[in-house]
């Protein structure tokens, strides 16, 4: 047998090393950016969402168009149109277009 079925993977396991996690961060780990569904305590096993559709906040320079690829920029804690050499990891699709520069919008993960 070549694969045994884990789960759906809509959630991956997530333990922080050293910064507790509140519900609704987003996370970097490796090439996947989840979105924390609960607090999670330093050490404490939790999850991360890698699907669904969820209200960002993006860079106050950047507008989206429904269909943009978005990026997580972790140091600025916010979406950018721009993966910086790599340094961005990619978040997601936007679903609806924003609003104004630096508005929060819709974003579909996609890992």
């Amino acid at each position: 047998m070549g694969a045994t079925f884990r789960f759906t993977g809509d959630e991956i396991p997530y333990t922080p090393p050293s910064t507790a996690v509140t519900a609704g961060d987003v996370i970097v780990v490796g090439e996947f950016v989840g979105v924390a569904k609960n607090d999670i305590a330093v050490a404490e096993d939790g999850v991360l969402s890698v699907v669904g559709i969820y209200d960002v906040n993006i860079l106050s320079t950047v507008t989206f168009a429904a269909g943009d690829i978005a990026y997580w920029d972790a140091s600025e804690s916010e979406a950018t149109d721009d993966a910086d050499s790599g340094a961005n990891k990619q978040m997601g699709i936007v679903t609806v277009a924003s609003s104004a520069a630096g508005a929060d919008t819709a974003i579909r993960l996609s890992r």
